[in-house]
């Protein structure tokens, strides 16, 4: 699933939970709460802001939702900043319509800090037809070189078998196997299999003739 997606999937999900959030206020949920806390500004806060949370998820291109998230974190964020060194307890930008209450700084911070990294999501370039002949291309060696792997692994068998069978060592670097006995049964394994090629030949030419 490519990021631009997930950003988009995640867009939609906070605007719920902001909607959500501003219609449960105006029940006194959550909890704990003052009555002066959630006051209808406040609550308007919430769903406008998940209102145009989801506009811009649903209707907005890749590029306007990546910057739109830049500047809703940071204007949380500088909220947060002004509950965090400011005296006052709430900041109503047009009250009665958009309240924030500054003693929820923390939240505030951590919510912008979140539209922020969402923001940061890059997207994941698409994958075109000459990068899936690649991969294909890729794949296909990969296979021929495991093929090629066991076919000289099953010939370096055959070979230590054939030496096992003239009754020498297995000597890869040529030194001298015995064959027979007598001071004429040495004989250098190439030796051997030039005699076994010599044979072959003469067998064929025998038919031949």
């Amino acid at each position: 699933m490519k990021r631009h997606h997930v950003r988009k999937g995640l867009l939609v999900l906070f605007g719920a939970l902001f909607i959500a959030f501003g219609i449960a206020a105006f029940f006194g949920v959550p909890g704990g709460h003052d009555a002066s806390h959630h006051t209808v500004g406040h609550n308007l806060t919430h769903i406008i802001a998940g209102i145009a949370v989801l506009a811009v998820a649903i209707a907005g291109t890749s590029g306007t939702r990546r910057w739109f998230c830049f500047a809703f974190g940071a204007m949380y964020l500088a909220i947060g900043l002004f509950g965090v060194f400011g005296v006052s307890d709430s900041l109503r930008i047009i009250p009665g319509v958009l309240e924030f209450h500054l003693e929820d700084d923390r939240i505030q911070l951590a919510t912008g800090l979140l539209f922020v990294a969402l923001g940061l999501l890059k997207k994941v370039p698409r994958t075109t037809p000459g990068m899936r002949a690649n991969h294909g291309r890729l794949k296909a060696q990969r296979w021929w070189l495991i093929r090629v792997f066991f076919f000289r692994l099953r010939q370096d068998e055959r070979e230590k078998q054939r030496d096992h069978e003239h009754g020498g060592p297995n000597d890869s670097s040529g030194q001298r196997v015995v064959i027979g006995s007598g001071p004429h049964g040495e004989k250098r394994r190439d030796d051997v299999r030039a005699e076994e090629r010599r044979g072959s030949a003469d067998h064929a030419s025998a038919h031949v003739g």
